[in-house]
């Protein structure tokens, strides 16, 4: 890849990872997801139009390359489509973000993802098939506002629109009181997957009664999570 006279491709050794992936958009979100993949081996290309955001990520991605990827050519030229999966790290350009994942597409990618930064970006993503859109400021606006209105909510997670996880502190008031006593299912739709004592995970069955400390994990609606935690 070259940008005027310069060659603008670094590149390491190979990886023995079985995953590659591209990640487009070297800013501060792109970096953390790029950075991610390759301390857990991943073979990683990032791809930037700052020179700047490159050099500084050439020492730690499989290869990093200065290109602008609204242009399909320079993306092929890049060996983007050699790829498992794209990552599309660029939201604040919506015009940048769409042409990167459509020459994505037009190149092959088996799996695009994408960063968007309103509803209205999403929504342009998924009619162009991007097959992952990801919306990290809203979805960890909504992980702090669970857990800063009841403190008994210690952590939150959406696994899909009507499921969740959370992380429940049971608390005081059912200390020496068996799961099942809490009637879960019956009384709040909820599944209680186990708990988490003193920093490990124990079964329900293994779990006998409730500590003051513990702290149940449960599955089901964020309403349903929402009304066991205002309870307690």
């Amino acid at each position: 890849m070259y940008c005027g006279n310069h060659r603008v491709d670094y590149e390491k050794p190979m990886s023995t990872s079985s995953r590659s992936i591209v990640v487009i958009g070297l800013g501060s979100f792109g970096a953390s997801v790029a950075r991610e993949l390759s301390r857990f081996g991943d073979r990683v290309l990032g791809i930037d139009s700052s020179e700047a955001r490159v050099a500084h990520l050439s020492d730690v991605l499989y290869r990093s390359v200065i290109a602008d990827a609204r242009d399909e050519r320079a993306l092929e030229e890049a060996g983007v489509k050699d790829y498992d999966i794209v990552v599309v790290a660029i939201a604040s350009d919506l015009e940048c973000s769409v042409l990167s994942c459509m020459n994505a597409r037009q190149l092959e990618v088996p799996q695009i993802w994408a960063k968007a930064s309103s509803r209205t970006h999403a929504r342009i993503l998924g009619s162009i098939g991007v097959d992952r859109i990801l919306q990290p400021e809203q979805e960890f606006g909504e992980h702090i506002a669970h857990m800063l209105h009841n403190a008994a909510m210690l952590e939150f997670v959406r696994l899909a629109p009507s499921v969740h996880l959370a992380s429940v502190r049971t608390g005081s008031r059912h200390v020496g009181q068996l799961i099942s006593e809490l009637k879960l299912l019956d009384k709040f739709g909820l599944r209680c997957l186990g708990l988490v004592r003193d920093g490990a995970f124990v079964t329900c069955a293994d779990a006998a009664a409730l500590l003051d400390d513990d702290a149940l994990i449960v599955i089901g609606t964020r309403q349903n999570m929402r009304d066991f935690a205002d309870r307690l």
